[in-house]
C-alpha cells in the first residue's frame, strides 16, 4: 500500500514520540534523523515525503517491521518526485513552489529570478508547509520558460497545468496604452496599465518589476519600443 503523506507524517511523529535519543534504547530515530524528522513542517509535501521515507527505510528491520512493506512501496512511488517542482499550495494570486533543494540548476534559476522580480518570487515561511518559493502568478509563466531552456530532467508539469489555466489579463485600461517614464539618470519606469507584457520584457537583458511597475534599462529602451511597435500596442511616454 503506497502511504499518503497524512500517513507518512502520523509514522513520523511515532518515530518522534519514542523520546529523543539520549540513551542507546533502540526506541525512536538515533540522533541525526530525529533532528531532521523533528523539524519536518506540519504538512508534507510529496518531496518531503521521499526524504521522510527514506529515512523510515532504515528502520524497517527493527522497529517498523509491521509496516516495512508499506514503506518500501511507498519509498519506490515517491521516488517519481525527486526531480519534481510540487505545487504545494496556491491562492488567488500567489503559487507556493518546493522541489529537492539538492537540484542545484533549480537554484540558479530561481536565483535569477529572484533578483529581477523582487517580491514577486520570493521564499516564504508558510506556517503548515515550511520554507516555500512564493511565485507571482504574473511571472510563472517566466519561471516555465527558464526551466525549460536552463534545467535539464526536472518535472515541472504541475507548473505548465497552471500557466495553462491562468485567465487572460484584464484589459480594462487598454485604451490607455502603456505609459513610459524616465525613472532616473540609467532607467526607465513603465506601467503596463493591464497590459500583459512579459513577452517584450523578457527579451530584455535588463529588467526588474517593482511593485506594479517595472525598470528597465536606458540601453534597453529602443529595443523595448520597437517591441511594442511592432505589436501595434499603444504606448505613452509621460514626464
Amino acid at each position: 500500500m503506497v502511504l499518503t503523506p497524512e500517513q507518512i507524517q502520523e509514522i513520523n511523529y511515532t518515530m518522534i514520540g519514542r523520546g529523543a535519543p539520549v540513551e542507546y534504547d533502540d526506541m525512536g530515530y538515533n540522533k541525526f534523523d530525529f533532528s531532521f524528522c523533528d523539524s519536518q513542517p506540519l504538512k508534507l509535501n510529496k518531496v518531503r515525503c521521499l526524504h521522510i521515507l527514506n529515512v523510515l527505510h532504515k528502520y524497517t528491520k527493527t522497529q517498523l517491521t509491521h509496516i516495512a512493506q508499506d514503506i518500501i512501496e511507498s519509498e519506490q512511488s515517491y521516488k517519481q518526485y525527486k526531480e519534481y517542482i510540487e505545487v504545494v499550495k496556491k491562492d488567488g494570486e500567489n503559487l507556493y513552489l518546493y522541489w529537492n533543494q539538492k537540484l542545484e540548476e533549480v537554484k540558479s534559476v530561481v536565483g535569477e529570478l529572484r533578483s529581477k522580480y523582487g517580491n514577486k518570487c520570493n521564499w516564504v515561511n508558510d506556517p503548515e508547509y515550511g520554507w516555500v518559493l512564493l511565485v507571482n502568478k504574473t511571472i510563472v509563466g517566466c519561471l516555465v520558460d527558464s526551466l525549460k531552456e536552463d534545467v535539464s530532467n526536472i518535472n515541472i508539469d504541475e507548473l505548465v497545468a497552471e500557466v495553462n489555466e491562468l485567465p487572460e489579463k484584464s484589459t480594462s485600461n487598454k485604451d490607455s496604452g502603456v505609459n513610459i517614464k524616465k525613472f532616473n539618470y540609467d532607467s526607465y519606469k513603465i506601467f503596463p496599465n493591464g497590459r500583459d507584457i512579459n513577452q517584450f520584457i523578457h527579451q530584455l537583458d535588463y529588467f526588474k518589476y517593482v511593485d506594479d511597475t517595472i525598470l528597465i534599462d536606458c540601453d534597453e529602451y529602443n529595443q523595448f519600443i520597437e517591441l511594442l511597435e511592432k505589436s501595434n500596442l499603444k504606448y505613452n511616454i509621460i514626464s
